[in-house]
């Protein structure tokens, strides 16, 4: 295969990837010359370009390829040429196990030609530079049906391969840790929680052993919306440590937290956290179809005197779950 210099990398995009693609979805200029030329997974990155048409291609493991994107310019399209290019591609690489992402029913359309179809698999695409959105997409694959394990493994290979993404990502993150651990009327959706955590004074720890969610609330009181522990890390201190070294780094802030089962409240409880006495509350139901959560209210480190809890809640549920919901006490 060919290589392609940095104007010709240029063109292409300009040409085919602007007039096609909204902001979100594409990588910036800089970013898309770079994949292809200096981009220490560069041997992975394909690409095939003409007058006509743009096929952009990631090689992950085992075989699987990435289709990232696919394009004809304009006015070549509606005679066929996408169809007798892309089955051209297919006959060379030998019809390859293949995988990609697709925003559109249209889309779709074009690519069940292939036998390519949707996997029962919720994906969002990370942002591909800061100050850009993540985006929902629906996930395709052929010529194989991997289980939701490989397919996180895939997808994991892809965000190292195709977006320099070493460590876990936020919806990573989600399936790891919310998604196993929440009944779905105590969660937000994936691509609501993965905007949430784009908003000023939201913020999202994780790694392997833990992950840890606050939103900041007047007066330095930080609210965690939720800290989860791996399976693997439990029930040997691990917990404990982790918030611990969480609170030192946040400078022992002003902390609330709700618990809605009853290990919950033993956690907060044996880690220095009390009851807010008088405050049981109920989450409204984050998004239609979902059900209210009753929770207990715990705090630590500040007065809880009814007049400062009223204003604590209010902003909690006014600002961070838009509700007009008031706490019941």
């Amino acid at each position: 295969m060919r290589s392609y210099s940095k104007e010709e990398l240029e063109r292409c995009y300009k040409e085919m990837f602007e007039p096609t693609f909204p902001v979100d979805e594409r990588p910036p200029l800089e970013d898309f010359c770079e994949y292809f030329l200096t981009d220490k997974y560069k041997d992975r990155h394909h690409i095939e370009i003409d007058d006509e048409h743009c096929l952009m291609y990631c090689d992950l493991d085992d075989g699987v390829k990435v289709v990232e994107f696919f394009v004809i310019k304009e006015e070549c399209r509606g005679n066929g040429l996408g169809t007798k290019i892309f089955s051209e591609w297919l006959e060379r690489t030998g019809h390859p196990r293949l995988m990609m992402e697709v925003d559109s029913e249209s889309a779709l359309r074009f690519w069940r030609r292939f036998g390519i179809d949707k996997v029962d698999y919720e994906y969002i695409q990370p942002p591909l530079k800061d100050g850009l959105r993540p985006v929902d997409w629906m996930f395709l694959s052929t010529n194989f049906r991997p289980t939701k394990e490989e397919t996180d493994g895939m997808v994991r290979a892809w965000f190292r391969y195709g977006f320099g993404l070493e460590e876990m990502t936020v919806s990573e993150a989600y399936k790891k840790y919310v998604e196993p651990e929440f009944i779905p009327d105590e969660r937000y959706p994936l691509k609501e929680f993965c905007e949430y955590f784009d908003e000023p004074g939201h913020h999202i720890e994780f790694d392997e052993r833990s992950c840890v969610a606050w939103c900041d609330l007047s007066d330095g009181i930080k609210w965690i919306i939720f800290f989860v522990v791996d399976k693997d890390h439990r029930n040997s201190g691990e917990g404990t440590k982790i918030l611990q070294e969480w609170m030192e780094r946040n400078g022992n802030p002003k902390t609330v937290v709700d618990a809605a089962s009853e290990d919950a409240f033993r956690f907060w409880k044996k880690n220095g956290f009390s009851r807010v006495e008088g405050y049981e509350y109920v989450q409204p139901a984050l998004f239609p179809g979902m059900n209210p959560v009753s929770s207990l209210v715990l705090a630590t480190n500040f007065d809880t005197s009814p007049e400062k809890m009223d204003s604590v809640m209010k902003e909690y549920f006014d600002g961070e779950l838009s509700s007009d919901v008031t706490p019941l006490r």
